[in-house]
């Protein structure tokens, strides 16, 4: 910029300097001209003065001549005087006439006026004297004639000096007038050339400065005033160019942290709100772990206010100093590292402990020094009560209150390992009802679940304290016997168990008979593993049902016929693969909000050419123990997709109709079983989103390292994945949330209880609720009532199936079903259009 400027000034002033000087050169010239000029015009003046006062002079010194010539003495003394007269001018003019053609003409006038008058002044002098006899003697008009002649000759001779002296004279004059002329256009011109550089120049600086100096100005003035925006435009590749463009670049600088200090003060504003309106408890702490913020949360959560929680120690004000490891945990907050999710228990203004999940974070500097710790506190009082209430339904029935299959096999493992220490005996009592179909079928499942109830209550009356009771699913229970003296031990409790068995049940005013069929096991020590005591308990309450009903087997080593029976049921079922024997039937899967079928269960049945319809619960753990599951399995897969296919080309028939099918443990282990899946799919070019395939929770969290990669292989080819019977083998909310399911199908054991008020209804409300929790699809297994039905509207439950919609029918039915056959719709308010349930 001062380079620039220094230019500038430079390039103004030369120019400037050049034409001043050209200027007073011009002047000094003028003035020397016109001083020359005025000297000869005075000359001229003076020379033209004596000249002309000279031609007086002679002429009047001629008239007074004549008059001496005609008057004599009388005209004498004028004649003397104009003599002196003429002879003072001619010397004056010998003085002012210094050229030497000019003297020289003086001279000749000199000479001329002395020969002229030379006569006349004698004759003057002779009159002056008296005499006057020359004049009359001469003649007088000789003189006269004469006098004029000399007179003529004296003027000639003084214009001849006039014409030499004064032209040479007036023509310096003219020459020196067109000089000034010249020189004085030339001062114009160069004064016009003066004033047009600094116009010009004037003008560049303004546009080449002084406009950006004003821009720059203005531009200041503006980022001053808050434009952050305003931008210089000047495209030069000077001083100013460079000062422009870090100008922009400092205004853009500037705009980019108002942007980054506006968007700040927006995060903290709305971090601010979040805190404030967060129902979690948000701490701010020093690095000495005291409270410095305290939000509304952490006032209604702690019971303290914010002026009596800042300033104190946050050990002081929640945890008891015996907390160690809360201690260490925060320190290591303090220290720079993060914590999440960790829980543990704090201590409320009223003394109350509450289970809280925390999550700290250090607040570090712009060096990296922590200057704080942010904590956020979630009072998990309600997950925790929910997690032991499912942890204690995981392990327990929920219809009956006993243990369930999954810690009779825990109980039964702790027992055995004891035994093998300590020894003795042990006994397993397995139980299965006789006939317990017949009662669902003709009195409905609530009077089903009230004599499983029966049952459970009439075991605690035969059992001591120290046996463990279970219902393993359905109508089958059983009961861990430990610290046996004897075998007999056993067989007594199995006694008594019958005898209970003989009451009658009754059921509304109705005394209906039951009896159980038992198995009873015995292991001694070190001679067998759990699944050995099971089967051994198994096949003698099989025997039991062949052969004595309402009685008891004690199991021994020669009850090998029963294996084999079994061993044949296993070879009958892999004959009946790929034959008639073996059909699908279909479940509708109904849509609550609507009462529209929007998918089919597919349920395998095995007609036995000997035996007749045999029950999937017999068949089924068959097919698994022998691992026929699998290629039955894949059937059961390929059939229903073509099924389904079929229907969906169908009138009337929804084309997203979605195809549910059970997938067992044994499937899911075998390592073909994800390509058979995409095979069959890419084969039929099934829509892989309309299929859905059912893995029991059992499964999924016993063998979850090994379940949830294929899981995941599952999901890659689209299709969706199911929980089947949710909430009889849950183990804890962390492993349901690491599961990649879509689908959650909650047990009919939670369903049946909500048409209820009590604990048990609630606990079922609060599993449908952690279906929606989770953001996962709902489906109610065995809905029996309409008003479980409402129910589920109303908890917002997606899907549902059960026996008040419709039983497991075979193809031809389902396909009335799904095109609204008349013939097989039940149009009864409040149901949706499926057959009203037997």
């Amino acid at each position: 910029m001062s380079s620039l400027r220094r230019r500038w000034n430079r390039a103004f002033a030369s120019i400037f300097v050049l034409s001043l000087s050209g200027a007073v050169a011009s002047t000094a010239i003028v003035t020397h001209l016109v001083g020359s000029t005025r000297a000869a015009a005075e000359d001229v003046q003076r020379q033209s003065e004596v000249t002309a006062a000279l031609r007086n002079a002679v002429g009047t010194e001629e008239m007074a001549g004549h008059a001496v010539i005609d008057a004599g003495a009388t005209t004498a003394a004028a004649f003397v005087d104009a003599d002196r007269a003429t002879e003072a001018l001619l010397a004056q003019a010998a003085g002012i006439f210094n050229k030497l053609e000019e003297r020289a003409l003086v001279d000749q006038i000199r000479g001329h006026w002395d020969d002229t008058f030379a006569l006349t002044r004698s004759l003057a002098n002779d009159a002056a004297g008296g005499d006057t006899v020359a004049a009359e003697s001469l003649g007088k008009a000789s003189l006269h004639t004469m006098l004029n002649i000399q007179a003529d000759s004296l003027f000639d001779a003084m214009d001849r000096l006039g014409e030499t002296a004064l032209r040479p004279i007036d023509q310096q004059l003219r020459a020196g007038r067109r000089a000034e002329r010249d020189l004085l256009v030339l001062l114009y011109v160069l004064l016009g050339v003066a004033l047009a550089v600094t116009v010009y120049y004037a003008r560049r600086i303004r546009r080449d400065v002084l406009e950006p100096i004003a821009r720059f100005r203005d531009a200041t003035g503006s980022v001053g005033a808050g434009n952050l925006e305003h931008r210089v435009d000047l495209d030069r590749a000077d001083e100013f160019g460079e000062l422009a463009t870090t100008f922009n670049a400092m205004a853009e600088a500037l705009a980019e942290n108002r942007r980054q200090l506006t968007e700040q003060l927006f995060a903290q504003a709305r971090l601010a709100a979040i805190v404030e309106a967060s129902d979690h408890a948000i701490l701010g702490l020093s690095p000495e772990l005291a409270v410095t913020s305290w939000n509304p949360g952490a006032e209604r959560l702690f019971g303290y206010d914010a002026d009596e929680a800042v300033g104190r120690s946050v050990f002081d004000l929640l945890l008891p100093p015996e907390r160690n490891a809360e201690t260490s945990v925060l320190h290591r907050v303090a220290a720079g590292h993060r914590v999440t999710s960790y829980e543990t228990e704090v201590r409320t203004k009223g003394g109350r402990i509450i289970p809280l999940s925390l999550s700290a974070s250090p607040i570090v500097d712009d060096r990296g020094a922590t200057v704080g710790l942010s904590s956020i506190g979630e009072d998990i009082s309600e997950r925790k009560a929910l997690e032991e209430r499912l942890h204690h339904q995981a392990f327990h029935d929920p219809l009956t209150g006993l243990a369930n299959r999954a810690l009779l096999k825990d109980r039964l493992d702790h027992a055995l390992n004891r035994q093998a220490r300590s020894g003795g005996l042990l006994g397993v009592v397995l139980l299965d009802l006789d006939d317990f179909k017949a009662i669902n079928d003709s009195l409905g499942h609530r009077a089903g679940d009230e004599l499983l109830i029966t049952v459970a209550d009439r075991l605690r009356a035969c059992t001591r304290e120290a046996d463990t009771l279970a219902r393993l699913g359905g109508d089958e229970f059983a009961v861990l016997l430990e610290d046996l003296e004897s075998p007999d031990d056993a067989s007594v409790l199995a006694q008594r168990i019958v005898a209970s068995m003989a009451s009658r049940f009754t059921f509304d005013g109705q005394a209906f008979p039951v009896s159980a069929s038992l198995g009873v096991a015995v292991a001694e020590a070190g001679l067998a593993t759990i699944d050995d005591v099971i089967r051994d308990a198994d096949v003698a309450m099989y025997l039991t049902k062949s052969t004595a009903k309402g009685g008891f087997t004690l199991f021994e080593a020669g009850m090998h016929l029963a294996v084999k029976e079994r061993l044949q049921l296993k070879a009958d079922l892999a004959k009946a693969l790929g034959t008639d024997q073996l059909s699908l039937h279909y479940q509708p899967i109904i849509d609550l909000p609507t009462g529209e079928i929007v998918g089919v269960e597919a349920l395998a049945r095995w007609e036995h050419p000997d035996r007749g319809m045999v029950s999937p619960a017999e068949f089924i753990p068959v097919a698994e123990e022998s691992g026929l599951i699998v290629p039955l399995g894949l059937w059961v897969l390929e059939t229903a997709c073509q099924d389904v296919q079929t229907w969906q080309r169908l009138d009337g028939v929804s084309p997203s109709l979605r195809l549910s099918v059970n997938v067992s443990g044994r499937q899911l282990e075998h390592p073909e079983f994800v390509g058979n899946v995409r095979r069959l799919i890419d084969r039929l070019d099934f829509e892989p989103r309309q299929l859905v395939l059912e893995i029991t929770e059992t499964v999924l969290v016993s063998k979850a390292d090994e379940s949830i990669e294929k899981l995941h292989q599952l999901k890659a080819l689209g299709v969706k994945l199911a929980i089947d019977d949710f909430g009889t083998g849950y183990s804890s909310l962390s492993s349901l949330q690491c599961l990649p399911v879509d689908i959650v199908k909650i047990d009919r054991s939670f369903i049946s209880q909500l048409d209820g008020d009590g604990e048990q209804a609630n606990l079922a409300r609060a599993v449908l609720g952690l279906g929606r929790t989770l953001h996962l699809e709902t489906v109610a297994e065995g809905v029996e009532s309409g008003e479980q039905a409402t129910e589920l509207r109303r908890l917002e439950c997606n899907l549902a199936q059960g026996y008040y919609f419709a039983r497991p029918t075979d193809r031809a039915t389902v396909v009335g079903l799904l095109r609204r056959d008349p013939s097989v719709t039940d149009d009864t308010a409040g149901r949706t259009n499926v057959p009203t349930p037997a």
